[in-house]
């Protein structure tokens, strides 16, 4: 199962994404995907930690969202590796 949220879509917008894009990519996956929303708390925690551990606010949201979802976070981004005691962060490498 794949979680995403209007993070994701904002995200893939900022890389040149149109919407049909993004529409076609969540409707090809449309029996694997759940889509998470975003609550002021969490918003608000992913705030206090990226300050905290000088991380992307962004970056913390995914883990917070993950967790919250009890998913595990996927990414190769080096910023997970300070957040790990939020979620369990694995390589894309590890999961294939």
């Amino acid at each position: 199962m794949i979680i995403f949220s209007n993070l994701n879509i904002l995200e893939l917008r900022n890389l040149g994404y149109s919407f049909d894009e993004i529409s076609n990519m969540i409707s090809i996956l449309k029996d694997r995907i759940r889509r998470a929303y975003i609550s002021n708390e969490e918003k608000e925690l992913a705030k206090k930690i990226a300050l905290k551990k000088n991380i992307p606010e962004g970056d913390v949201l995914h883990a917070v969202l993950a967790r919250n979802n009890e998913a595990i976070l996927i990414s190769n981004d080096l910023h997970f590796v300070k957040i790990k005691d939020i979620i369990e962060v694995r390589n894309p490498e590890e999961i294939i």
